[in-house]
């Protein structure tokens, strides 16, 4: 039994590397949150302050400083700094995997830590096919690509509701780890996303104890000395913060980022009631086949004790997410972990309910998958066509792995439908992320000026350099810190023989011409380009100009 535990971590590491390790430096820095994340923790490298938020001089306030803390960490881990100045420092050999490793090892320890915390509990099989599922999913893989705050949630919220689970099914309940893992855990998404992980943990709580009416297992967890941890974890930095931005982030995190999401619709992210639900189908791929047998086998299962707990880790957040104006696919990752192992529960007693894979209820679901699957796939292909350089190879090698699926199916053997939907996973991430993605070369706006700029001899921190039109957090990263952003063209025009390179767009450019005719222009283009910028939905063209 030893062996074919080390032999399942083994699949389950190797499987996490392939997914979620081998292509995180396979795309630009992303706008605008994961720029504005790690612009942000690179500052606080350069300036040596780690109690400080500063996307260049405002503060960025909107989350808690524990993710910013795991990404210096991590910069001054794999990086070089240097010291240029008045005890200021230019990191060096700096590239964007350096933060994105940060969320790559959440998601690998979330699948770990599934599988470990959960085997005594649901069984080892049911594990084990539980932490596949989500490690294939496509919203988790995506996020462990992106240096934000989601996949450390996702980890964070692993953990915490098995830990739960424990605690609710009597099992090492005494034990003095599960408690400190339990709410340290609970301090720790605090620091990291603020107090979304403890409203979902005690509305689940609720739930439970109106469906058992019974709290006993509830005082197990010794709720009034773990809220006094969670206070000393998550707390006293935010004290050790100067005045000023204690206010801000008073203002900014709680008032306009957490109740502002939830009164009204903020930056263009609103959905329809039932946003989450029909995205499941597309983010929870390719797993989300199952999910026409899943709903049936719920309905035959609600006596079991583990699917009640994990119907309440689910159900409420769901429905609160749902209510919430705002919306994006990634809110609902926390609950995720709980859709996995519903279902690896399910395909573990594959014996005792295989008439539920194979019924016209069952092919009704197989038949939305062809469509949803391929319908995204022709999407990404449309994508491709309008920003990059498409190879049909890539689509014709997607398209058949994708179908070659339906062969399982019809012959219903359920072990290797299973089997070849991790592997798919496999494939398809591999050829998005390493092969297609990258392809999508008028996105990559930022990344496009930054190399234009250093085929000119642009040196960050020895050359000044403005821009006006475009200032996509992304170009801050790419181009360095020092960087001025223009917003008036009066302000621009003023100052911009000040700075040996200049980026403008072209609506302003046009006005910079007009404007300086008289002037003798110390400055000449040296290129020019178009892309798309995808924060805004528009096409932009841009021109370089350098001192002459």
């Amino acid at each position: 039994m030893k062996e074919i535990h080390v032999k399942e971590l083994i699949v389950l590491l190797l499987l996490s590397v392939s997914l979620f390790f081998s292509s995180i430096n396979s795309l630009p820095v992303l706008d605008r949150d994961e720029a504005r994340y790690v612009q942000s923790s690179k500052q606080m490298v350069e300036s040596k302050n780690y109690l400080s938020i500063k996307f260049q001089e405002e503060y960025r306030s909107k989350k808690p400083i524990g993710i910013y803390w795991l990404q210096a960490f991590s910069i001054n881990l794999l990086a070089s700094v240097a010291e240029i100045k008045n005890l200021k420092y230019e990191v060096l050999n700096d590239s964007i995997w350096k933060y994105r490793v940060i969320s790559a090892i959440a998601v690998l320890l979330c699948i770990l830590s599934l599988y470990l915390l959960s085997k005594n509990i649901i069984g080892r099989e049911a594990s084990f096919k539980a932490s596949l599922i989500l490690a294939s999913s496509l919203l988790v893989i995506a996020e462990a690509h992106i240096a934000k705050t989601d996949s450390i949630l996702l980890l964070l919220s692993t953990i915490i509701f098995i830990t739960l689970l424990k605690y609710f099914k009597r099992i090492e309940e005494k034990n003095t780890f599960n408690f400190f893992l339990l709410w340290t855990s609970i301090g720790l998404s605090i620091l990291i996303k603020g107090p979304i992980l403890i409203l979902l943990f005690f509305i689940s709580i609720i739930c439970i104890c109106l469906i058992e009416k019974n709290i006993v297992w509830v005082k197990n967890t010794k709720p009034f000395l773990g809220l006094l941890l969670v206070i000393i974890i998550s707390v006293p930095w935010y004290f050790f913060m100067p005045i000023e931005e204690q206010k801000n982030f008073l203002q900014e995190s709680f008032f306009h980022d957490f109740l502002g999401k939830i009164i009204s619709t903020q930056e263009s992210h609103g959905g329809f009631p039932g946003f989450y639900f029909i995205g499941l189908f597309i983010f929870f791929l390719p797993f989300s086949i199952f999910f026409f047998p899943l709903i049936k086998y719920l309905k035959i299962s609600l006596r079991n004790k583990s699917i009640i707990f994990l119907l309440c880790w689910l159900l409420p957040c769901l429905i609160i997410m749902e209510l919430v104006p705002t919306k994006l696919p990634h809110y609902i990752l926390p609950i995720y972990p709980a859709i996995a192992i519903i279902m690896g529960i399910m395909l573990a007693n594959d014996q005792n309910y295989k008439n539920l894979f194979f019924t016209k209820y069952s092919y009704f679901g197989y038949f939305i998958y062809f469509f949803i699957s391929n319908g995204l796939l022709l999407i990404i292909l449309k994508a491709n066509e309008i920003y990059g350089q498409i190879n049909i190879f890539y689509y014709l090698i997607l398209f058949l792995f994708n179908n070659l699926v339906f062969i399982f199916i019809y012959k219903k053997q359920l072990k290797y439908t299973f089997y070849y939907l991790v592997f798919y996973s496999n494939v398809f991430s591999a050829v998005l992320y390493l092969l297609i993605i990258p392809s999508f070369t008028m996105l990559w706006t930022s990344r496009n000026i930054a190399i234009s700029l250093k085929n000119n001899e642009y040196i960050e921190n020895k050359n000044t350099i403005a821009t006006i039109g475009y200032n996509e957090p992304s170009l801050v990263f790419e181009v360095g810190t020092n960087i001025k952003v223009f917003n008036s063209i009066n302000k621009f025009l003023d100052n911009f023989s000040l700075f040996d390179y200049l980026i403008i767009e072209k609506d302003y450019y046009i006005e910079f011409n007009k404007q300086i005719k008289e002037v003798n222009l110390v400055h000449k283009k040296i290129s020019s380009l178009i892309g798309f910028n995808a924060a805004k939905g528009q096409w932009i063209e841009i021109y370089l100009l350098k001192k002459l």
